[in-house]
């Protein structure tokens, strides 16, 4: 319901799995992120990526009036 919230109000959800998960978690994770918002890191250099990745998608985002 949380995440629901969140994206209802139109704001960004990114989320990143770490490490092992099992399926229901990992749906639960992806169901809760903006679509296209999800991210899995397996290991610390898949993890650093992930962040640059979002960082890069952030630095995209214009605000305007």
């Amino acid at each position: 319901a949380l995440c629901s919230a969140i994206k209802n109000k139109n704001i960004t959800l990114w989320v990143i799995a770490f490490g092992e998960l099992n399926s229901a978690s990992e749906t639960r994770l992806q169901t809760c992120a903006t679509p296209g918002r999800y991210f899995k890191a397996t290991n610390a250099a898949g993890l650093q990526q992930t962040f640059k990745t979002i960082a890069d998608q952030i630095s995209q985002l214009r605000l305007t009036s």
